[in-house]
């Protein structure tokens, strides 16, 4: 290859690869975006998601190589077309043959690039991808478990998950903090579980049950005296101004109080 030629091979080939890249580009962010799904609806991280979107890449790939090497061939022959680069070389007695020459070689290795994608790459990255998929469908456990919130899963099946190492720390220190300062005490718990026993608390609620069966949660009752209306409860539950009216501290005293007579003399 000679100095005018290796100048156009790099004229050539780096519009080429920028063409690539660009539609390479363009094509990974919408894959991505469909991806977006195996985060929010199966829980999946990142990493999976872009081995997802980067399996993509071949098959784009194998879309893409045609369509860069004509735009960056045209690109770069209208480039030097318009600078009359193509015109001197002719002047300085350089064939056409040696012109096309680089180009070609582009040509070639971007056929050469585009048949190993087909062949080879795009049928190993399609059973990785099938692969994948199928180990994010049988992932129950990310896709049941959430931290702090009770997940249903098949067969009525609930799942709750909770960091007990972290919620004994922060309790820790909720405890020593006030005692010693925020900043002079740390706390950290290492915790085994034993799964061999379990302890269960249930709570049924039947309507239409019998009086043997059933229990009282809460009763309230409400006294009327002297036939006077009974008072409702009102007000926020609990508080004082669900009480009844309780009874008066001093009595009433309702003795005659009839006005006094004057007293008559008495005259022997």
């Amino acid at each position: 290859m000679t100095l005018i030629q290796g100048y156009l091979f790099r004229q050539i080939g780096l519009p080429v690869v920028a063409a690539c890249a660009a539609l390479a580009g363009i094509g990974l962010l919408s894959q991505s975006l469909d991806q977006l799904e195996v985060i929010v609806e199966r829980g999946q991280s990142i990493w999976v998601m872009a081995k997802l979107t980067l399996l993509t890449l071949p098959q784009l790939i194998a879309v893409i190589l045609p369509i860069g090497l004509f735009v960056g061939a045209l690109i770069a022959l209208t480039r030097l077309q318009r600078e009359q680069e193509l015109t001197a070389a002719y002047a300085a007695g350089v064939s056409r043959w040696s012109l096309i020459r680089p180009a070609i070689r582009i040509a070639v290795i971007v056929a050469v690039a585009a048949l190993v994608t087909n062949v080879f790459v795009q049928p190993w990255a399609q059973r990785e991808a099938r692969r994948q998929a199928f180990a994010i469908r049988t992932d129950l456990a990310a896709l049941l478990v959430e931290e702090g919130q009770f997940v249903q899963g098949p067969g009525g099946l609930t799942v709750y998950v909770q960091q007990i190492e972290q919620i004994y720390s922060r309790r820790i220190l909720d405890m020593l903090e006030p005692l010693v300062g925020k900043q002079n005490v740390k706390a950290q718990v290492t915790a085994e579980l034993d799964f061999s026993q379990t302890e269960s608390t249930t709570e049924s609620h039947k309507p239409n049950q019998t009086v043997d069966s059933s229990a009282v949660r809460s009763q309230q009752l409400v006294e009327s005296i002297n036939g006077a209306q009974p008072t409702q409860p009102a007000g926020i539950p609990g508080a004082t101004t669900n009480q009844p009216p309780a009874q008066a501290a001093a009595p009433i005293n309702t003795g005659d109080l009839r006005r006094p007579q004057p007293r008559r003399p008495h005259i022997d």
